[in-house]
């Protein structure tokens, strides 16, 4: 059976961790990779997170990452759909979508530790494959808090993605410091033709 797994974020901006997660989809087995943006994070709707870069933006830089990598696919739902981004309401979409295949979730280090605070989560995850990737250097593997018939099936890939944070891309881009290696040349390119993140959003 064919397996999709779902990759979600703010991708704010796309960096080379993201990449490196995209493109090692096909040594575990996954099919299909959905990158799909997020119009807004359920964790980032209070006063201390800022409104990320418009949607067009995040977009066209996910286009430009993984443009003419086989097996990603860049996906506008939850931009179409505009409010509050939740998984369960994507994964839904993606069951429809793609039935009869078999769905997964990617995630980072940082969103595996979040998922108490994810809306229910214990429902939709029961089963579900969850690929976690540790960032380089962040040591050994946290205990599993559920596993098989009772919670999702975690796996843990050995390859490690670079510790790069989109938060740390923004502030040196204000600083004017440079970001190249941390996104793709074309995406840098496009952040500095169109002048993001050079001030806080608004």
């Amino acid at each position: 059976m064919m397996t999709v797994a779902l990759f979600g974020g703010t991708f704010d901006p796309v960096h080379t961790g993201h990449e490196r997660m995209a493109r090692a989809a096909a040594g575990l087995g996954l099919s299909r990779v959905v990158v799909m943006p997020c119009y807004l994070s359920p964790h980032k709707t209070d006063a201390d997170h800022e409104p990320p870069a418009a949607g067009v933006h995040r977009q066209r830089m996910l286009e430009l990452a993984f443009d003419g990598v086989a097996g990603v696919e860049i996906s506008t739902h939850e931009l179409d759909r505009g409010g509050v981004s939740f998984t369960w309401q994507t994964l839904a979409f993606l069951r429809e979508k793609f039935a009869g295949m078999r769905l997964a979730l990617m995630v980072g280090m940082d969103q595996y530790l979040a998922f108490p605070r994810w809306r229910r989560f214990a429902e939709w995850s029961a089963g579900l494959d969850i690929y976690v990737f540790r960032r380089a250097g962040a040591g050994p593997l946290p205990v599993t808090p559920a596993d098989g018939h009772t919670g999702p099936v975690y796996h843990w890939p050995a390859e490690e993605i670079p510790a790069v944070a989109a938060s740390e891309i923004r502030r040196r881009i204000r600083a004017g410091l440079t970001v190249t290696g941390l996104v793709h040349g074309r995406v840098e390119e496009y952040i500095r033709a169109h002048g993001l993140y050079r001030k806080a959003a608004s």
